[in-house]
């Protein structure tokens, strides 16, 4: 029980930690979100050199290629740069799976991904912060694109010019959201992970936050990667790129281990589609990066096959997890929901990258994925499902409590009763420690029952059970088993068992100046030292004998 209750304690403060942590997101959004005027669009007025076709005057976020660029196609654009540019300034630039190099005024002054092409390695995907000449303004800037994959992109996203001291905290407001939403997911994946962990070895059942935890990781590592904000924090596109592949490719198992684990009552045949679908991740993940490290198929060439199986995993989860919301509590309710706009997102998100890339490359609207909100929310209903899930836990036990002090209590003493003696019985008998029984029978109960009314025969028995409660330590098990016939069952020495009973003799005496009766018990006490070899009941015996030697004295003594 104790570890129960370090558990949920650990957790709420991981949810205190993410709302405290949510509300630093909120305030940076406001912080960050103003706006920096000194960022230019440098947009329009280029000219476009591709497949021997030369156009002018083109406004470049709304220029569609003929085609997608394929490896070994090249574009050329063509500007002039402001008179009035600032000094230094830096032109940021977006480009996926090519090497670019770049000539202002016929000189180079940028390069990037050539020796990696060569090598044959995939170059990466993401923005390039070129710096200007500080005697830039008015001349020539000349840029050369070079796909290095298939099907690498069939736009170019706005070009900026950024003044170079700012260069950093532009990108960062530019993409503000989705930092702090990947970094949210990051960190908050990190602390299930590492809760959940130190649980499994505390040996708590925390094995659904682990993977929970896996899957925010990988999306929030996902997420800093696509929208290119990981470069804040590592320049080299060619592994981030990688890292963004690999994150992907990964965050789906964890996922579909979870929904597994949720699973384990369903039908067969449900379990093993889920695990066929856990093991085409899992495959994927597996032989992509071979194919990816040995130059046979860098990542963005199977990605379709990833897709595929994203799909197929899609429609086998809507299949094997479906359940009536009837036969669902509200935890569970509530987690699927989550589920729901995971899977939503997911879904619009891959629809969204496949009309971007084929249909509509030159709306910049769909160049954001919608998934890391999708994650998001999916870990705030999974906060949710918690609450509920630690609400119930606690009615059940509560429940569980009640139902416990039924089976082994005594409705009018609140002391144990027999029932309770039979379980310590079994408990006892395989058990090396010494112990000690006590055998006690109240004097007077049916003189008090006929003469007062049973009324006060219950007070004679509930003034009886206060002096023993009174009288022995809260370890000792105080039992009635029935009538007026009680036991006391402790491990204490047998002297401070003597010294108790005085104590209680005196007590019985001191309260029944109060009453109208008075509070007299015979008692045989025994030793599991004296008869080491026999069983509880046996020793329960001997105890029973002592005490009605006692009770035949004390008649002895009130008839002289």
């Amino acid at each position: 029980m104790k570890r129960e209750l370090l558990q949920h304690r650990v957790i709420r403060l991981t949810f205190e930690i993410l709302i405290n942590l949510s509300i630093i997101v909120v305030l940076g959004v406001f912080y960050f979100g103003r706006e920096f005027n000194d960022v230019r669009d440098f947009d329009d007025d280029w000219t476009v050199i591709q497949d021997n076709q030369r156009l002018e005057h083109v406004k470049l976020s709304q220029y569609e290629f003929p085609h997608i660029m394929d490896k070994g196609d090249s574009v050329v654009l063509l500007n002039t740069l402001p008179q009035d540019i600032d000094k230094p300034s830096s032109v940021t630039l977006l480009v996926y799976l090519s090497t670019v190099d770049v000539f202002v005024d016929g000189k180079k002054v940028y390069s990037y991904g050539r020796d990696i092409n060569e090598e044959g390695k995939m170059v990466g995907s993401g923005y390039h912060f070129i710096p200007l000449p500080a005697d830039c303004a008015g001349k020539e800037i000349h840029i050369t694109i070079s796909s290095c994959e298939d099907e690498a992109f069939s736009s170019i996203p706005v070009i900026q010019i950024v003044p170079a001291q700012r260069l950093i905290s532009c990108f960062a407001r530019q993409h503000l959201i989705s930092l702090f939403i990947s970094i949210f997911l990051v960190v908050c994946g990190s602390i299930f992970m590492f809760i959940s962990i130190a649980g499994i070895v505390q040996g708590n059942s925390l094995s659904s936050a682990v993977w929970l935890g896996a899957f925010a990781f990988l999306i929030g590592i996902w997420s800093l990667c696509s929208t290119k904000t990981i470069q804040i924090f590592s320049p080299n596109m060619a592994i981030n790129t990688k890292i963004e592949y690999e994150a992907l490719f990964l965050a789906i198992i964890p996922l579909l281990v979870q929904i597994y684990s949720l699973r384990k009552d369903s039908v067969k045949w449900k379990r093993y589609l889920l695990r066929i679908s856990i093991s085409s991740c899992v495959a994927y993940a597996f032989v992509a990066p071979v194919l990816h490290y040995t130059n046979i198929a860098h990542y963005c060439k199977t990605l379709s096959v990833f897709h595929f199986i994203m799909v197929v995993s899609l429609l086998i989860i809507i299949i094997a997890g479906w359940k009536p919301l009837s036969d669902l509590n509200a935890s569970v309710k509530v987690l699927n929901i989550g589920f729901f706009a995971l899977f939503a997102t997911g879904g619009v998100d891959l629809i969204r990258f496949i009309v971007q890339k084929y249909l509509l490359s030159t709306d910049q609207n769909l160049s954001n994925s919608l998934l890391p909100l999708g994650a998001l929310v999916f870990i705030l209903f999974l906060a949710m499902s918690y609450l509920f899930y630690v609400y119930n836990r606690i009615m059940d036990e509560e429940s569980q409590k009640n139902l416990v002090k039924l089976a082994f209590h005594d409705p009018l003493t609140g002391l144990y009763n027999r029932a309770k003696w039979e379980d310590l019985a079994d408990t006892f008998n395989q058990s090396d420690e010494d112990y000690s029984i006590i055998s006690l029978d109240l004097n007077g109960l049916k003189s008090v029952n006929d003469t007062f009314g049973h009324s006060r025969g219950d007070l004679l028995l509930t003034s009886f059970a206060n002096n023993l409660k009174e009288t022995f330590d809260s370890e000792d098990y105080l039992i009635r088993m029935g009538g007026d016939e009680f036991v006391v069952v402790s491990k204490q020495e047998k002297n401070k068992l003597e010294h108790a009973m005085v104590k209680l003799t005196r007590l019985n005496h001191e309260v029944s100046k109060q009453l109208e009766f008075e509070i007299q018990a015979a008692f045989g006490m025994v030793s599991k030292k004296e008869a080491s070899d026999m069983e509880f009941e046996k020793l329960y015996q001997i105890a029973d004998e002592r005490m009605y030697q006692m009770k035949m004295k004390m008649k002895k003594s009130a008839a002289l």
